[in-house]
């Protein structure tokens, strides 16, 4: 079984509310079953046994709420040889790490994220250290590896302080290192064992391990995997090398498709010729990206829409990535019938993701979208061309200096703009406009008004002279007071 890739690990934290049965077998398998891990619940009761039976503690930090621990229980602790071997070598811990008990253990451990499995001696002391979840029989060989100080978290650690350590010794290493996601560990131990090293030997499985220090398509590894894909399929699964190879377009791919970064057609294409070089299907989740890219750059809103309902599902193997990129659509200057299309496009992406989160995000975006068209019309042409048209309607201006990374801005844009009485008040008094303060003339206009926190809201008249600054996120009846003062 594959590991997942990084992207996807990041994404996975995002609305873990829910899991299904369907859910999990995208991860862990095809029949879920229940953990039959011998587990004590005690964290002094563990230690007491691990003292009486020179055993370490296998410490199982357990959420409820997170796919990582579920799909663990469903997948792993279920199969009867590996739970006999954790039974057979480990004091079992599981703990709920909701409980008080849990809490304080997780600030002594340090543990921030979920699946995460730490292995104590009978003092509490961390030997070994897996944060994450993952199949067999890979899991086993990682657990395995505390068992030893040549391998483990704890004696690698001791090895690699010494400055004194074998090739060998240098591997497991970073492994270890890999394994607790001591990054700075990894980066310096992995560097210094990939040096000189030829592309070729990144071909053998053992070596996979120090392919993530690789993340630019700029890098020598990106071309030579490119180009030597059947070398890598020799030893390694074919999902393990199509899902590094996606890894390293997915990021970018994600911010054009979200509207993060401003699109870039001769990009978006060059990365469709890179998949398509590579061997990959139409339906693979880049290729996805690619369109959804390229409608949204082109704003193509209702051929984006009916792309996402035709084959948005092939992205449903990436956890939330699809209805993260619907929670983005906050479009401006839709027609009335875009808005509608839109509007029902998005209550079916909420109830696909009932249960979760996001599926009550989506709910919120939706509710605030004012379908009907009540909420704030934006100006669609130039700062200069909307002072023009303020001028020549007899009305001021209201100016929203936004950037695309700001999550206040985007509540500002689908819970207070969309408003009724906020559109009321504002498209009666005001010609409307938004501009990225980091894309065209933004940056002037920042500078100008010295817009230095997002969002800022400026009130100005036809001569672009300031009559009130609004900085940070409003209410919309406190938005609406803002206004009025603006005379």
């Amino acid at each position: 079984m594959r590991s997942l890739p990084l992207v996807v690990l990041l994404l996975w934290l995002i609305g873990n509310a829910g899991l299904s049965a369907q859910d999990t077998k995208l991860y862990f398998g095809d029949t879920a079953r229940v953990s039959l891990v011998q587990d004590l619940t005690s964290f002094d009761e563990a230690l007491k046994q691990a003292k009486q039976t020179g055993k370490p503690i296998f410490f199982n930090c357990y959420a409820s709420w997170t796919r990582p621990c579920v799909g663990m229980d469903q997948y792993v602790f279920s199969n009867p040889d590996f739970a006999h071997y954790l039974n057979q070598n480990f004091v079992c811990l599981r703990i709920n790490m909701q409980t008080d008990e849990g809490k304080a253990l997780a600030e002594r451990y340090g543990v921030k994220s979920y699946a995460c499995y730490l292995v104590l001696d009978a003092e509490g002391e961390v030997i070994h250290r897996i944060n994450r979840g993952h199949a067999l029989p890979e899991f086993k060989d990682w657990v395995a590896r505390a068992l030893s100080p040549k391998t483990s978290l704890k004696g690698t650690r001791a090895i690699y302080a010494t400055g004194q350590y074998s090739k060998e010794d240098l591997y497991n290493i970073v492994v270890a290192a890999q394994l607790a996601k001591d990054q700075d560990m990894y980066n310096k131990a992995a560097a210094e064992y990939i040096k000189d090293m030829p592309m070729v030997e990144f071909t053998k499985q053992k070596n996979w391990v120090f392919t993530s220090l690789f993340k630019s398509r700029d890098s020598e590894f990106y071309h030579y995997l490119m180009t030597h894909k059947a070398d890598f399929l020799k030893e390694l699964e074919p999902l393990t090398v199509t899902d590094k190879f996606e890894s390293f377009l997915t990021p970018r791919l994600m911010s054009y498709a979200c509207g993060d970064k401003p699109y870039d057609a001769a990009d978006v294409q060059k990365i469709r010729e890179e998949i398509q070089t590579f061997g990959m299907p139409d339906t693979c989740a880049t290729m996805i990206l690619c369109q959804i890219a390229d409608y949204r750059g082109q704003e193509k809103y209702v051929a984006l829409v009916n792309y996402l309902d035709a084959y948005g599902r092939y992205l449903d193997k990436y956890y939330s990535v699809r209805a993260n990129i619907e929670l983005t659509f906050n479009f401006l200057n839709l027609k009335p019938e875009e808005k509608k299309l839109l509007a029902t496009y998005l209550t079916a992406a909420a109830e696909r993701e009932r249960g979760r989160r996001v599926g009550e995000s989506l709910r919120s975006l939706v509710a605030g979208m004012g379908a009907e068209g009540n909420g704030i019309e934006f100006f669609g042409g130039s700062f200069a061309e909307a002072l023009a048209q303020a001028k020549g309607e007899g009305k001021n201006v209201f100016l929203d200096c936004y950037t695309s990374w700001c999550g206040p801005c985007r509540v500002m844009a689908t819970k207070v703009f969309t408003r009724a009485d906020v559109g009321e008040y504002f498209n009666k008094h005001f010609v409307c406009i938004k501009i990225d303060m980091e894309q065209g003339e933004g940056p002037a206009l920042a500078k100008q008004y010295e817009v230095k926190a997002y969002p800022t809201m400026l009130f100005l008249n036809p001569e672009g002279q300031v009559l009130n600054t609004v900085r940070g996120s409003r209410s919309a009846e406190m938005l609406i007071e803002e206004a009025q003062k603006a005379k």
